[in-house]
């Protein structure tokens, strides 16, 4: 049978400390919870380096002065591009050092005892700056990554130019070309190591801000 109840509201249980608990636990849990918000996308930067021709291919003798000359122009406009500073990423050199530092402040405070006494707007501001270092720390993680790729099929793109450029060489000796071209192509070789060391660098530099990062962005999902 139905009982029925008094107008009366029903009196509130106390909320024990276990309670408690479970509740600060479920507010923190709740930190790095919510839909992903979509993040601004940084266009790749462009491919300097034309894609160079498959690494079986050969340049005919009286191909090797045009297909030099093109194939320096590449290189130039790719050793100008890494003299370039890419202020993207300045941006986050110059930025990451005191996002840690700011991770690191709000990762010691607070205690559980502490966050058990905090108000509701104070939990959810502090999940807001949880959410603000874990977005900045993405968005600055997949800017790195499109840089590095793009440095990453550069480098590719010239370990084929190289390997062409080599067997072009060694048939050109074969066939008794003449010396000025055996050199300009030795000359066009050394143009290429020059250019991969400077892209080499700039790869290097890159990774190693990724690596930061990825340390920021372990330190947030603690």
């Amino acid at each position: 049978m139905e009982r029925r109840t008094s107008g009366r509201p029903a009196a509130a249980h106390p909320v024990h400390s276990g309670s408690r608990m479970v509740l600060v636990t479920a507010v923190l849990l709740a930190f790095t919870a919510g839909p992903p918000r979509a993040q601004q996308r940084d266009p790749a930067p462009p491919e300097n380096a034309v894609p160079a021709p498959a690494a079986s291919e050969t340049i005919s003798i009286d191909s090797i002065p045009l297909r030099a000359s093109e194939d320096e122009a590449r290189l130039q406009e790719i050793r100008l591009s890494m003299a370039d500073p890419d202020l993207r990423v300045q941006e986050v050199e110059a930025s990451l050092p005191s996002e840690i530092e700011a991770i690191g402040r709000l990762g010691a405070t607070p205690e559980h005892n502490t966050l058990e006494q905090m108000s509701v707007s104070g939990l959810s501001s502090l999940r807001i700056q949880w959410r603000a270092h874990e977005e900045h720390l993405a968005d600055w993680q997949g800017r790195l990554q499109r840089r590095s790729s793009a440095l990453s099929a550069t480098i590719a793109s010239q370990h084929r130019m190289r390997t062409v450029w080599i067997r072009t060489r060694d048939e050109a000796r074969g066939a008794r070309a003449p010396q000025a071209l055996i050199d300009r192509v030795d000359a066009l070789l050394r143009n290429l190591a020059e250019t991969n060391h400077a892209v080499d660098e700039r790869l290097s530099a890159l990774l190693t801000l990724q690596s930061h990062v990825s340390s920021g962005q372990a330190l947030v999902g603690k």
